[in-house]
């Protein structure tokens, strides 16, 4: 289980990245230049993805799958709504970044189903 929760927090901070990237597109393609600032600042949030996912978000999901690993119904409700409930609790000290860590929640969320089956 810890494994497939180390890769799903390495993948989720891919898509993060990725998701990111795709936000930012219309702006990359008005400018028409792919320089090194701009993929610094992609590493620089991949980076920072992959710290906080390992530091805040591999724990919050090993508390997901133990609160959740005796239920038969209501799981992955449960487990989604840890998952998402622990990424809001960050609005408190994340300023900029909610947005970003509530999305990274939830995609971790959907990542770590998706490797579960």
């Amino acid at each position: 289980m810890i494994i497939r929760k180390i890769k799903v927090a390495f993948l989720t901070s891919i898509l993060v990245t990725f998701v990111t990237f795709l936000i930012a597109l219309p702006s990359i393609l008005k400018d028409l230049s792919l320089n090194e600032e701009l993929i610094l600042q992609f590493l620089f949030i991949f980076n920072y993805s992959l710290i906080g996912n390992y530091i805040y978000g591999l724990p919050v999901s090993l508390v997901a799958e133990w609160v959740t690993s005796k239920l038969k119904s209501f799981r992955m409700v449960i487990s989604g709504l840890i998952h998402i409930g622990f990424g809001l609790l960050s609005f408190n000290y994340s300023g900029d970044f909610f947005f970003s860590i509530v999305i990274s929640s939830i995609l971790f969320f959907l990542t770590d189903e998706v490797y579960r089956r």
